[in-house]
């Protein structure tokens, strides 16, 4: 997250500080089971790891699973291209690893983020 440090420096629309660089909002959520099709829990951060856009410019985040294996990632690049269309790989495991690709689209608000659903299923 970018922040300024004084009005001047704060980009167009921004009333408080610190103010944030937003580009767009989107929401990645899903299941991993393991191949007996229990649930995959690991309270770590990198349970699951997203790695979103085009290389150099890439972002990644990782988030722990629920008892039930659910993960949810809340996007909210600092800068889109002007399709606001980026490629994504979701993966999890810890050695054999269960991968997913897709295109996440984001919006401008908040209020109208899509969300994608991603399940994985960790091989045997």
């Amino acid at each position: 997250m970018v922040a300024w440090a004084g009005c001047s420096d704060q980009p167009a629309g921004c009333v408080t500080e610190p103010c944030s660089a937003i580009a767009g909002y989107s929401v990645v959520r899903g299941t991993v089971t393991r191949a007996d099709n229990t649930p995959y829990v690991l309270a770590t951060r990198d349970a699951v790891r997203i790695t979103c856009g085009y290389a150099p410019n890439t972002f990644q985040y990782g988030e722990s699973t629920d008892r039930e294996g659910q993960y949810r990632f809340e996007l909210e690049p600092e800068s889109l291209p002007a399709s606001r269309l980026l490629p994504c790989i979701v993966s999890a495991g810890p050695g054999p690893v269960a991968a997913d690709t897709l295109n996440v689209q984001f919006t401008l608000t908040r209020d109208t983020r899509p969300t994608f659903v991603v399940n994985l299923r960790l091989p045997g």
